[in-house]
């Protein structure tokens, strides 16, 4: 009875507070409602601070965990500690109810007696363009994107543009929806940490694979899209010569602003990412939440002003991403940002690969005698050269890696196995950061990513350092914490096999786990990141005081264990009667 009554609460508790959002216009008495949900400024506002709130978080979600404690369920999840052999069982909807629970409330309330809660729509009342580019550093590239992506504090981008231009953006959408052409933004303003940046003449472009959509309809809605900030696009040849570079506060020449697609949270992605900082894993992007305010100023110099409410703004990856990553302060490893820069998608599996799916993403106009654009003829590729460099060199360091890599011996067959694990363990030494890499596996399936390496050859980016190793970079992580794809239940997939672990097609993540030790290694990485000691504070610039996680600052209790539980331990379950060969 106590269960039927939650799980009637929970449905309750979505109905009352799913509502279809709109992107709100001020340039008329009517108002443009997206054509799918957007998120209302007052709601969006409330969620934010909540979000950041991590002492509302965390008494809201214990008062939830204690309330469904009492409740008798029965399905388990169980875990095996190697070195002890105790069996723990937890019960997953004690997880999967008050977190499902929380995150609803979290992303619906809207408390109006607190005063810290602003519900204000505050738009600019004037067109948002300055004589002068305005554009305050930091001491170090890493301190400004710490600022810059700094997960407790709001920011604001403020985009402008002649309608000429938003129109011209609108037209290429039209002649083809993947088309990766610039327009101008003639003006791009941002405020953060007390401080404004402001820059003339930027690249403005939409973005995203199949969730990629017109960010104004045919009927003039406005609608929520990804969009891909290049702030050095519109550079003239005067101001190559003269060396000229536009870095947002130093540190950044482009930002990735992502809409919550699928997440009426506002906090997977995000917290992904953060997720994979605060445990160590320097290699992944930073993000943070902005609101996001469009201008579009019309021939005789009215305007119009879309408040497009609150974005996932998510680090690039790209020349700057990897230079700041080659610094002490940064916990990176990496030797220079001159190496072979790879993104991987569908279907990169290392395993498969010919020469028609390695290439150069391109783009091109295609003209009349006039002129005009008729067409763009978008060419893409599984294994997409990023660096801009010799391409063929690339190509064949690529190849030979993958060759190399499938190539290496079956360690499990019982024939020479010492000497096979002796082969693979050189290679991941050599030729990858291999624990990094069982590092980011770890978060990535304890973040319950499906849409990855492992399970769909998707979804990361590939680095070949001058140093001569690999590393392997998590990216878009919209799809976690409870989003199920490829038609199965993510939760019931076992940690251990999260794609299949023998049938060789995905070689780069199956090859290092046929090793016992990297398989212990791996498991061990599993049980820290999914205790509670794991979980982030945002307060703490992780990197900056040297203390992410590693085997050799000792366990995590010696540590401290003051940081704030924000996400509940055992996120995987095995059915009783698991067939298993082993369960985490």
């Amino acid at each position: 009875m106590k269960r039927n009554i939650a799980l009637i609460l929970l449905l309750f508790i979505f109905s009352a507070c799913t509502t279809n959002h709109a992107v709100e216009s001020t340039a008329s008495d009517d108002v443009f409602f997206a054509t799918e949900p957007a998120i209302s400024v007052e709601t969006t506002e409330v969620t934010y601070i909540l979000n950041t709130n991590t002492k509302k978080i965390h008494d809201s979600a214990c008062f939830a965990v204690d309330m469904i404690k009492k409740i008798p369920l029965g399905l388990s999840l169980a875990t095996k500690n190697k070195s002890t052999g105790k069996i723990m069982k937890k019960s997953l909807l004690k997880f999967l109810l008050p977190m499902t629970i929380v995150l609803t409330l979290l992303s619906c309330t809207i408390n109006e007696d607190d005063e810290d809660v602003g519900t204000e729509v505050d738009l600019p009342n004037e067109l948002h363009m300055f004589e002068q580019e305005m554009n305050p550093e930091y001491d170090s590239r890493t301190k400004a994107l710490d600022v810059i992506f700094n997960p407790d504090e709001l920011g604001k981008i403020i985009l402008v543009f002649d309608r000429s231009e938003w129109n011209k953006h609108l037209d290429y959408c039209d002649l083809e929806l993947h088309h990766e052409e610039n327009v101008v933004a003639k003006g791009f303003y941002f405020a953060k940490d007390n401080k404004e940046w402001f820059f003339k003449d930027i690249g403005f472009r939409i973005r995203g694979n199949t969730s990629r959509i017109r960010p104004q309809d045919f009927i003039g809605k406005y609608v929520p899209a990804h969009f891909a900030l290049d702030f050095e696009e519109w550079l003239t040849k005067e101001d190559d010569a003269d060396k000229k570079e536009k870095k947002l506060a130093g540190a950044a020449k482009g930002l990735i602003l992502k809409r919550f697609k699928d997440d009426p949270t506002y906090s997977r992605e995000i917290y992904g990412y953060n997720m994979f900082r605060q445990n160590g894993i320097w290699i992944a992007p930073r993000a943070a939440y902005t609101r996001l305010i469009i201008q579009i100023q019309e021939a005789d110099g009215s305007y119009e002003t879309i408040n497009y409410g609150v974005y996932a703004m998510i680090e690039e990856v790209k020349k700057q991403f990897l230079k700041e990553r080659t610094t002490p302060e940064s916990g990176g490893n990496l030797t220079s940002n001159k190496g072979n820069l790879w993104k991987l998608s569908w279907p990169s599996d290392f395993k498969n690969i010919d020469a028609n799916s390695i290439g150069e993403e391109s783009s091109k106009k295609i003209t009349d005698t006039n002129g005009n654009v008729t067409g763009i003829k978008v060419q893409s590729f599984p294994y997409d050269f990023k660096s801009g460099g010799l391409f063929e060199e690339a190509k064949t360091q690529l190849i030979d890696f993958i060759n190399e890599l499938n190539a290496l011996p079956n360690c499990k067959d019982g024939n020479n196995d010492e000497a096979d694990i002796a082969t693979i363990k050189d290679f991941y030494t050599n030729k990858m950061d291999g624990d990094l890499f069982l590092r980011t596996y770890a978060v990535n399936v304890i973040l319950g990513m499906w849409d990855d390496y492992w399970m769909n050859s998707n979804n990361f980016y590939f680095y070949f350092d001058e140093s001569g190793k690999a590393y392997f970079i998590p990216f878009d992580y919209d799809n976690i914490l409870g989003v199920n794809g490829l038609n199965t239940d993510i939760a019931k997939h076992s940690p251990i096999a999260w794609g299949n672990l023998d049938d060789g097609n995905r070689p780069l993540i199956q090859k290092i786990l046929q090793v016992p030790e990297y398989m212990q290694t791996y498991k061990v990485y599993l049980d820290e990141f999914s205790n509670e000691e794991s979980y982030f504070d945002d307060s703490i610039a992780i990197f900056g005081n040297a203390v992410f996680r590693s085997r050799t600052l000792g366990p995590a209790s010696s540590r401290g264990s003051d940081r704030i539980q924000r996400h509940i331990q055992g996120l995987f379950y095995c059915r009783s009667g698991c067939e298993h060969e082993e369960c985490y």
